[in-house]
């Protein structure tokens, strides 16, 4: 089965009237920076055609909704709002004001490309990122040269290269994600799980249904693998604050599989007390532990 979300952009892409940008980014700590060059026709009509020809690989594929905690299976491929990195416009404001004139750039300090494709009565806008990792390890080792008549010679600058792949692309409203590590590094996704889980532990706190909360929330904040569980359990749970209403099921499960937490009966409460018990007491949260219907076995979805 094709996905329509791919075919459309390999349509759009077969326009012959494109307008075409290419941006090389460097992500710092405080600001992104972005450089333009001028780039021949004839080199974007080449990235164009590799462009194509990558989408046309993914066409047969299925999107899912992004997990952070997990990559999608094989078949298929993850897609998340534009919302949902939180810095998305931050990057677009980058590229809007980029540098097009000569530049000392070099391709170790690069973080990104980006190429922005766009029809001439702008009916869509397409940005097409791809991190650069592979290039820095070309620049470090090996030899790259060319032929000057009979003679092989060493180019001894470094070079940037764009091979053809994608990792992310965006339109005004989606990101389809080809490489989940790649949405982390282009956008300040880790700042956005810490700031996702922290709305997630208030929203617990004021349940009172952990105790020694403090503690438990100070464990999960110091753990980046948590704050991925947080976010996750934040999206897809709309009633947090009832996490832990119906607490004579919550004895049920932890007596069923075993749970290594102890409770407060008389206070509905789970006692947190070390970094072991993270993972148990939010699969809790998230309506975890299950038991099949046809099967009738105990399991654990951490889907």
């Amino acid at each position: 089965m094709a996905n329509d979300v791919i075919e459309k952009i390999i349509s759009d892409l077969e326009q012959s009237e494109l307008d075409i940008m290419l941006y090389f980014v460097k992500k710092g700590n405080k600001k992104y920076v972005s450089y333009s060059p001028n780039v021949d026709i004839n080199v974007k009509n080449v990235i164009i055609k590799l462009v194509t020809d990558y989408l046309r690989k993914k066409i047969s594929t299925s999107l899912v909704k992004y997990n952070p905690t997990r990559c999608p299976n094989i078949g298929e491929v993850a897609f998340c709002g534009i919302d949902y990195v939180g810095n998305f416009n931050e990057v677009l404001e980058c590229l809007s004001i980029s540098d097009n004139v000569d530049t000392t750039l070099e391709p170790n300090e690069i973080t990104f490309y980006c190429l922005v494709v766009s029809d001439k009565n702008e009916a869509f806008n397409y940005k097409f990122f791809r991190r650069v990792t592979k290039f820095r390890k070309l620049s470090k080792r090996g030899l790259i040269g060319t032929f000057m008549g009979n003679m092989f010679r060493k180019i001894d600058s470094e070079v940037f290269g764009i091979d053809g792949d994608i990792d992310l692309v965006a339109d005004d409203k989606q990101i389809i994600i080809f490489n989940n590590i790649s949405l982390e590094r282009v956008f300040k996704l880790k700042e956005q799980f810490r700031t996702k889980a922290t709305e997630a532990l208030d929203i617990l706190e004021r349940t009172n249904g952990i105790a020694n909360f403090e503690k438990f929330r100070a464990d999960c904040l110091s753990n980046a693998r948590i704050h991925r569980s947080l976010c996750k359990i934040l999206g897809n749970i709309s009633d947090l604050n009832k996490a832990f209403e119906n607490f004579n099921n919550i004895k049920t499960a932890i007596d069923r599989f075993g749970v290594d937490v102890d409770i407060d009966e008389e206070k509905s409460q789970l006692i947190y007390t070390n970094k072991s018990q993270l993972k148990h007491i939010l699969d809790i949260v998230n309506d975890a532990y299950c038991r099949s219907y046809i099967r009738e076995k105990d399991i654990i979805n951490n889907d």
